[in-house]
């Protein structure tokens, strides 16, 4: 296996969600989300260090105990710009490239963060994104963004949109950067894989049960299948 120490996954998670509060700590078929969101980040080959980015209030407490007994390194930082936090993380840990994870998304894609990677390292991107335009789920989103152009962005962000979002700049101005556009032949951006409810939580619950041993490393064929199947008898019932 071949690590690039210099690229890290940066999962963003905080506690006080609006609609499901505390939600990264909450169960998911009996591990909390963001385990199962380090759980599905760790399958990915070519990153050299994971990183739980949190805010650096008293709030997120537990997100760091969590984290830490997980293995996992902290950065701590600005609780209201998403991007500040970005780029100082990233400097903390001397990264040349962050692939952005979401804390919400246990069914994130290996193979996808892979080869976001892989095209900014080795080709002239400075943004590497599955998010823009849309084709897969809500979700399963990940971003590969080279440092420098995180650092562009934070000193030309002149809104709270674009502090809030880290990758808002970008896609704002894209002609000051060099993106990258990772899509699908079938457009599946009306699924949705992402915690963000109570009944997203269930959801995903229900879902980790039916992949059972495979939950940590299931590709999106059979991530489709079994949620095909958790709604097709649910529809039934």
């Amino acid at each position: 296996m071949t690590l690039a120490p210099r690229t890290g996954a940066v999962i963003f998670a905080r506690l006080d969600s609006r609609r499901l509060p505390e939600k990264a700590l909450r169960e998911v078929a009996g591990r909390p989300l963001l385990g199962r969101v380090i759980d599905r980040v760790r399958q990915i080959r070519n990153i050299g260090r994971v990183i739980l980015a949190t805010s650096d209030r008293a709030v997120d407490d537990r997100l760091q105990s969590f984290a830490s007994k997980e293995g996992v390194e902290v950065f701590r930082g600005d609780a209201d710009s998403t991007l500040n936090r970005a780029v100082a993380c990233a400097r903390r840990f001397s990264l040349d490239v962050i692939l952005r994870v979401c804390g919400d998304s246990p069914f994130l894609l290996p193979e996808v963060a892979e080869e976001l990677i892989r095209v900014v390292e080795e080709k002239n991107f400075d943004l590497a994104t599955n998010v823009s335009p849309r084709t897969f789920p809500v979700g399963m989103s990940a971003e590969a963004i080279r440092t420098q152009a995180l650092e562009i962005a934070q000193e030309s962000a002149d809104s709270a949109e674009c502090h809030e979002h880290c990758t808002r700049y970008f896609y704002l101005h894209p002609g000051r950067f060099n993106i990258y556009s990772l899509t699908r032949g079938t457009n599946l951006s009306s699924m949705n894989f992402a915690v963000d409810t109570p009944a997203d939580l269930e959801r995903a619950s229900q879902l980790c049960q039916l992949l059972g041993n495979r939950v940590d490393v299931a590709g999106l064929p059979e991530i489709l299948a079994t949620a095909a199947r958790l709604d097709g008898a649910k529809a039934d019932s």
